[in-house]
């Protein structure tokens, strides 16, 4: 099954929670498969955004059946994770000639 389907898009995140809090709160939903809070490379600070993959699609219709999601008493916001449109090939995609004669034109 396709992750993309199963994902959450967990925002608003207080700066106290990591991966466990995540999935401590959103088992009640259902299996957590795997979850992820970004952190600043530079400062090591949490971005204050994340990610949660359920094992079922339906955990994501459970979740978001429930109006007030809090972690770590803040209130957080949640929805189904929507991938990057990606409708124009990303330059490492294109043909290397098409780039160089479009880079000549201009």
């Amino acid at each position: 099954m396709a992750e993309e389907i199963r994902k959450l898009f967990v925002a608003r995140l207080p700066w106290t929670a990591c991966r466990v809090a995540l999935r401590e709160y959103f088992s009640q939903f259902g299996a957590v498969e795997r979850s992820q809070v970004l952190f600043d490379r530079n400062t090591g600070r949490s971005k204050r955004f994340g990610f949660v993959v359920f094992k079922d699609e339906a955990s994501i219709g459970e979740t978001m059946n429930v109006s007030h999601h809090e972690i770590h008493d803040t209130e957080i916001f949640v929805q189904p994770h929507k991938p990057p449109k990606s409708n124009e090939k990303s330059k490492k995609d294109k043909d290397p000639l098409d780039m160089m004669i479009t880079t000549e034109q201009e």
